[in-house]
């Protein structure tokens, strides 16, 4: 699945389709985010596209597992399109049985056109501990979203992740 996502022929297919599919809407399109990695440094990452809306769907329905205590990090791949987009800022919103349980927030900085995409990792440095507990297990749901320095929704994808025993 490498091959594809590194393929330059792909990303430009990629910014076609959603020129196409915001025609209609008078909308303009700066950053196209299209794929999603779950690293948990005990097991190999999971990977997840975010190219279509089926594959959007498929993210928030499919939940990944992590064991409870594990250390992890999430990594987005993205690609500007256009103009430069400056101040990006990372939200991510955890919710468990529809309460918010936690909010992330994280300025990214801004990010130039180019030919290969932007990645980024959260959290910057090291890794994040997944809670542990017989209270902390269970399914979870998160929302994330990127916006520019004006508040303008850049981008946003839900994902489901289940804590469980290890």
């Amino acid at each position: 699945m490498d091959v594809p996502e590194r393929d330059e022929a792909y990303f430009k297919a990629l910014v076609e389709r959603d020129r196409k599919g915001l025609e209609g809407s008078g909308g303009t399109l700066n950053l196209l985010t299209f794929r999603v990695e779950f690293e948990d440094e005990r097991r190999p990452a999971v990977a997840r596209q975010l190219d279509s809306a089926e594959a959007l769907a498929a993210t928030k329905a499919d939940a990944f597992v992590l064991p409870e205590g594990c250390h992890y990090r999430i990594r987005v791949d993205f690609r500007v399109d256009d103009a430069p987009v400056s101040g990006v800022l990372y939200t991510s919103s955890h919710y468990r049985k529809g309460l918010r349980v936690g909010r992330d927030k994280q300025m990214l900085g801004s990010f130039p056109k180019q030919g290969m995409p932007h990645s980024v990792t959260f959290p910057r440095h090291g890794w994040e501990e997944a809670p542990s507990g017989m209270l902390n297990r269970g399914s979870y749901t998160a929302k994330a979203e990127l916006h520019d320095d004006e508040g303008k929704g850049l981008a946003e994808f839900e994902y489901a992740f289940d804590i469980r025993t290890a």
